[in-house]
């Protein structure tokens, strides 16, 4: 669900009726109202909440966006206090079970925005749910999951390491509660993967590897071993750019280096481009350089791409398998990345997304 429109002031939501028992009369005609017509209405409300079919392939400016999401996180909580509304005025019809659901979705639609004053409020719906007599172990699971990353996301505004610590506390709880799932490790996977402290990061790669994580979560965190032992040693790199010059990282010695691996098709490696031109204006006259390396599908998109969008520091393509390129080599496993190499080409940071301003200069310092 999401909104058509980016003015909060042309959107009305169509209000839902309610009548307390105690004003009502028997000839009031809220009690002749056909309960199925009025969530029909309340259904079509809904619709407001879609993005415009434009944005699919004309991504709006950031202040249009950020409008937006404000706009739709408050038409929900409107749209979540009437299907209370419904279900509470017409308990008993079959809408009734959809409108709970409404609620809880609509609700997880304005925290999700940064509404979090509304968590309380969803956890005892978190609650409610999972207390449900008929939720399968299986079904309890999976909800328990989306919990446990809906509340870590709520902590996005506050940085990586603020949502990787409630992102291990839910993973604990996940553990404790279903210690004979294999799937149950899979958010300490995440934290290993993003931990900023090396040895805290291996120490959890330990504890997952010594436990019962199915096959392609211990896969994963292998990679995530291999890219640790990157640490502090060389990093051997060398191709041909997209414009046909080499790229060797060995002729770079003396230079701190930020290796970007990142897609034009992901909206987060996007979203970022503008910090990392940042410090590249700021850092390159003092001996700052980049390296990016693609995994577009095709050469075509990244050109065409670069081509509204130039950018000043060589750019690799690696291509969209993984496991056939650098993505193999480098245990790459998610992008954005930003890898930070000193000036003596030893490999020093493998997370340099928080922080980033910060962990150039340390480096360049060091030279």
């Amino acid at each position: 669900m999401g909104a058509q429109t980016t003015d909060s002031t042309n959107t009305a939501v169509p209000p839902v009726k309610t009548a307390s028992p105690a004003s009502s009369q028997p000839d009031d005609p809220l009690l002749r109202e056909d309960p199925k017509e009025v969530w029909d209405k309340l259904q079509l409300s809904f619709l407001q909440l879609d993005a415009p079919g434009e944005w699919r392939t004309n991504r709006p400016p950031r202040d249009v966006l950020t409008k937006w999401r404000i706009n739709k996180a408050r038409m929900a909580v409107q749209m979540a206090d009437q299907s209370r509304d419904y279900y509470q005025r017409y308990p008993d019809v079959p809408e009734a079970v959809l409108a709970r659901e409404s609620e809880y979705n609509l609700l997880e639609i304005a925290v999700n925005s940064g509404n979090t004053n509304l968590l309380d409020r969803l956890t005892v719906l978190d609650q409610r749910k999972l207390a449900d007599p008929s939720l399968s172990r299986s079904n309890r699971f999976d909800l328990m999951v989306h919990i446990v990353q809906r509340n870590a996301d709520c902590h996005e505004a506050e940085g990586v390491p603020a949502v990787m610590a409630h992102l291990e506390t839910g993973s604990r709880d996940l553990l404790k509660a279903f210690p004979d799932n294999p799937e149950s490790w899979q958010f300490l996977v995440t934290v290993a993967d993003q931990e900023q402290d090396p040895e805290k990061a291996r120490r959890l790669v330990n504890e997952i590897l010594a436990g019962n994580a199915s096959e392609s979560l211990k896969l994963s965190t292998r990679r995530i071993q291999g890219r640790l032992d990157h640490l502090n040693k060389p990093i051997p790199f060398h191709g041909v750019g997209l414009d046909g010059r080499p790229i060797d990282l060995t002729r770079m010695k003396g230079k701190v280096v930020m290796f970007h691996f990142w897609d034009t098709d992901c909206g987060y490696c996007l979203d970022e481009l503008n910090e990392i031109k940042s410090v590249y204006e700021k850092f390159h006259p003092r001996g700052f350089e980049i390296i990016s390396i693609s995994f577009n599908p095709d050469r075509d998109s990244l050109v065409q791409f670069l081509a509204r969008h130039p950018l000043a520091w060589p750019q690799y393509l690696a291509g969209p398998d993984w496991d056939a390129t650098h993505g193999r080599d480098f245990d790459v496993q998610a992008m954005p990345s930003l890898w930070l190499v000193d000036g003596r080409g030893n490999l020093r940071d493998l997370n340099a997304r928080e922080n980033l301003a910060s962990s150039i200069e340390k480096l360049l310092n060091e030279k």
